[in-house]
């Protein structure tokens, strides 16, 4: 495999009926440093993509949860000049323990409801699938985003019914 596979996971919970996503800051990162994203990384060698989310979301958030909590909402494979570069595993989370704190990778997490997500501060692909994880559960969400260069260039991105 020349490719890398990692995990995004979506934490969510309710505010007075609303479903928020807790979204921060990435920092010491290969790319994307500063831009706003749901936690995540790659996998480590022989580690499945739940025990992957799960060390994530410790690692990014300081937050503890469970594997029986993920909730699997799709696939998204990144391509760099044609090439797949980075196929990431969707996840939500409703359960968890904890509150959010800064970490070496991510920082200045909040909670964002739906209209508030601070798109313009995502990677520019991101735009065009975000909403669509948000409201992912029942119906997933698996897509091909293109760039030129790995993270940077946003070329476009297709929707598909099946990984």
């Amino acid at each position: 495999m020349l490719y890398k596979e990692g995990t995004l996971i979506f934490v969510m919970r309710r505010d007075f009926g609303y479903p928020q996503v807790l979204l921060g800051k990435k920092k010491n990162s290969k790319f994307g440093n500063g831009t706003m994203n749901a936690c995540g990384g790659t996998l480590e060698k022989d580690e499945l993509k739940e025990d992957c989310a799960i060390r994530e979301l410790r690692e990014e958030t300081g937050l503890i949860a469970e594997k029986k909590d993920l909730i699997y909402i799709g696939e998204i494979n990144f391509f760099t000049n044609g090439v797949l570069d980075f196929k990431a595993y969707l996840f939500k989370l409703y359960s968890f323990y904890g509150k959010p704190i800064d970490t070496k990778t991510m920082f200045d997490h909040r909670w964002y409801k739906e209209i508030e997500i601070p798109i313009n501060y995502m990677m520019e692909g991101d735009k065009h699938w975000f909403y669509r994880a948000f409201n992912a559960e029942t119906e997933k969400l698996y897509a091909d985003v293109y760039y030129r260069q790995r993270g940077q260039g946003f070329i476009e991105i297709k929707f598909k019914k099946t990984p």
